[in-house]
């Protein structure tokens, strides 16, 4: 099967969720951060983070997963790696066609617009979904989660909490 080529330029780190935030709310959708940067954002680090910005560009690209809303980006707009359902009987898709093994639906009424943070309890339970999948095999799953995130001042990232959302597995 070919893929896609990912985007020649993904955005990455503190721009990259300025992008990503910006593209949602003009479009009026809410999305969550996903992948390896939510994960880097709550995980207890052994070494102390002096520059929070050089650690979160570390990551390859910004994943942010579509909550709702009528508007479907195109592959990889603003350089974010997007992923949503196509249609809710089959698995979230990013544009490389990638499929999750699990998604997440808002379970009261709609968020605000923009980008939100998912809980380290959600975020650790899908995670472990992950593993026992053996879709995905971090290693940084075995690491501490820790209760507060680290502070990302410029960004004012709001987090969405377990009870807001349904997490599905598929």
């Amino acid at each position: 099967m070919q893929l896609p080529p990912s985007p020649g330029n993904p955005k990455r780190g503190v721009a990259g969720l300025l992008a990503a935030d910006q593209y949602l709310k003009e479009h009026n959708i809410p999305g969550v951060l996903i992948g390896g940067l939510a994960l880097s954002i709550w995980i207890k680090r052994k070494r102390r983070v002096n520059d929070i910005g050089a650690m979160l560009a570390s990551h390859k690209d910004v994943d942010v997963f579509i909550l709702g809303g009528d508007h479907v980006p195109a592959r990889f707009a603003k350089g974010i790696d997007w992923w949503f359902w196509k249609r809710l009987s089959d698995a979230p898709m990013n544009g490389k066609g990638f499929p999750l093994r699990w998604g997440l639906k808002t379970k009261n009424n709609p968020r605000a617009p923009g980008l939100y943070l998912i809980s380290p309890i959600l975020l650790a339970q899908i995670r472990l979904h992950e593993y026992r999948k053996r879709v995905c095999n971090y290693p940084h799953s075995r690491r501490e989660m820790r209760a507060k995130a680290l502070t990302v001042k410029e960004i004012g990232m709001r987090v969405i909490h377990p009870q807001e959302l349904e997490f599905i597995a598929l």
